[in-house]
């Protein structure tokens, strides 16, 4: 059993109000991320850890947990993610 398949026509004035529906509704979402971002870096969670971690590789002690005492070796995230997000000293002579 086949079923028909019936197709409406909206017209121009159809397709040009669902344009600028579309339009309304992408510039309301941009002017909400826009009025609710909040530039500061949020320092709890993983945040902090990522980033000790990348200070402890930018100031070469390896990779390890300096804001614990002794700064023992960290065992629980992959270096991956801190090794991009660490600046990395570059041989480009004195400053």
């Amino acid at each position: 059993m086949a079923v028909a398949e019936e197709r409406v026509d909206v017209g121009p004035l159809g397709k040009r109000l669902l344009w600028a529906i579309v339009a309304c509704l992408i510039a309301a979402h941009v002017v909400a991320a826009y009025l609710l971002f909040d530039p500061k870096p949020f320092i709890g969670g993983d945040n902090a850890a990522y980033m000790t971690l990348a200070e402890s590789l930018e100031t070469g002690q390896g990779y390890r947990d300096l804001y614990l005492p002794d700064a023992p070796k960290h065992a629980q995230y992959p270096p991956f993610y801190p090794t991009c997000i660490c600046r990395l000293p570059v041989p480009t002579g004195p400053q």
